[in-house]
């Protein structure tokens, strides 16, 4: 099975296999998709989960006001949306192993500089993606 969508910012046709999960759920509710909310709702809705499911650590990261950045710490659960699960599906696909062109077409990216700027990698886990690639050669 597979999704097939014109993306509304680029224009571009993306053809994306549905994993089993996904597949289990549509069989589960006889093909039917639940009913589209807003954006906006969903985020709410996905901040409140995450909290429920206790993902309140403090995180640190930079804002921009009036043109001067500040460090700012706020709840993680705060700062899901939508856009994180494009981001955590570009970045556990790259750490699977999927070929980054092949993530590019399912994200929509038509850069290579851009798609990397989604990955969101710290230092240990670029450590471990080397050492993962050497030891396939050993």
């Amino acid at each position: 099975m597979w999704v097939k969508l014109i993306q509304f910012k680029t224009k571009n046709p993306v053809i994306i296999p549905l994993h089993k999960e996904v597949k289990r759920i549509l069989e589960k509710y006889n093909g039917s998709l639940p009913d589209v909310i807003s954006n906006q709702k969903f985020n709410d809705y996905i901040k409140e989960a995450c909290q429920l499911a206790g993902i309140t650590d403090t995180v640190k990261f930079k804002e921009e006001k009036g043109g001067k950045v500040e460090i700012v710490n706020r709840e993680k659960y705060k700062m899901v949306s939508a856009h994180s699960g494009r981001r955590t599906f570009a970045t556990l696909q790259y750490l699977a192993g999927v070929p980054v062109p092949t993530i590019m077409k399912i994200t929509g990216h038509r850069s290579v500089k851009t798609f990397l700027t989604y990955l969101k990698l710290d230092n240990m886990e670029h450590a471990e993606q080397m050492a993962k690639k050497w030891s396939e050669h050993e």
